[in-house]
């Protein structure tokens, strides 16, 4: 899904298109047979931190830099400035990548919504 890529996966050293979301199930199992009764799976967001800074030649989550690629970005002074003025999306002083960084990949999530 073009949406839970962009705002669940960013850029890290290792991979360009790194899921920042994890699972925990649980299972439960009968006190007298021992045999599984159920499960359940928990996702959550592993890195919120990401949110707002990261690492040296990372990117936060795919989403911010898509904005700034939104066909109206520049023109009505909601991302006006060099991307280096925004501390967040300037943190990893990585601001391209392969996947997620043009106004097609913008307009493919806002589709999606």
């Amino acid at each position: 899904s073009p949406i839970l890529e962009a705002f669940g996966n960013a850029k890290t050293v290792r991979n360009d298109n790194s899921s920042r979301f994890g699972k925990l199930m649980r299972l439960k199992f009968s006190t007298k047979t021992h045999l599984l009764l159920g499960a359940y799976t928990t996702k959550y967001l592993l890195e919120k931190s990401r949110i707002i800074t990261c690492g040296m030649d990372e990117r936060l989550y795919h989403a911010f830099y898509l904005a700034m690629r939104a066909p109206d970005a520049a023109t009505t002074n909601k991302f006006s400035k060099p991307h280096s003025h925004y501390k967040s999306i300037f943190a990893g002083k990585c601001v391209e990548n392969k996947e997620f960084s043009t106004t097609e990949d913008y307009k493919e999530v806002c589709d999606a919504m």
